[in-house]
């Protein structure tokens, strides 16, 4: 066409032509994408089902599509909890894994503040954390006991080995 730069035109579709359409697009893509107030409300009661009934990876995955309305800042908080019980219950199992002569009194009571945090967010929740918590109980009173019995068994030796003058004997039963 006579009168038109074409470097102008070009120029004019590259800079703001291409970069509208590019908007519009991701719109159509996010409108596409997001869920009205009554489909938010729908994910939310199914997500408050499956937490209810300990399906928390179906709970979470449904909270975690509520991003919008009434119940987003609710779906957050119930994701958090949901990754807090899952931590909880994950860092107290890996613990309580160990054979219990490996297991140490400290190790054993961080197994129980770790169930003790997921039953304070639910304590019907999956893996039946309250028996859990009572057997890591059982199992540190183990623990103490065995580490009680070497400790005493340890100073009786020391007392002996003193009392026959055996000296530098006594020291390394009282260095171990």
């Amino acid at each position: 066409m006579p009168g038109l730069d074409h470097h102008w035109t070009e120029n004019f579709l590259r800079r703001f032509v291409a970069p509208a359409a590019l908007i519009l697009c991701a719109l159509s893509i996010f409108a596409a994408q997001s869920f009205s107030q009554a489909d938010q409300d729908r994910l939310f009661s199914q997500g408050a089902k499956d937490y209810n009934a300990n399906r928390f990876k179906e709970a979470q995955a449904e909270f975690e599509k509520v991003k919008s309305g009434t119940h987003a800042q609710e779906a957050a908080d119930m994701v958090d909890k949901i990754k807090k019980y899952n931590e909880a219950m994950s860092m107290a199992d890996e613990i309580m894994r160990r054979p219990e002569d490996e297991l140490d009194p400290k190790s054993a009571e961080s197994a129980i503040q770790e169930y003790n945090i997921a039953i304070g967010i639910k304590s019907d929740g999956p893996g039946n954390p309250p028996r859990k918590l009572s057997n890591a109980k059982s199992a540190k009173d183990r623990v103490v006991e065995r580490v009680k019995g070497f400790l005493a068994d340890l100073c009786t030796k020391a007392t002996n080995a003193a009392s026959k003058g055996k000296y530098a004997e006594a020291a390394e039963y009282a260095r171990q």
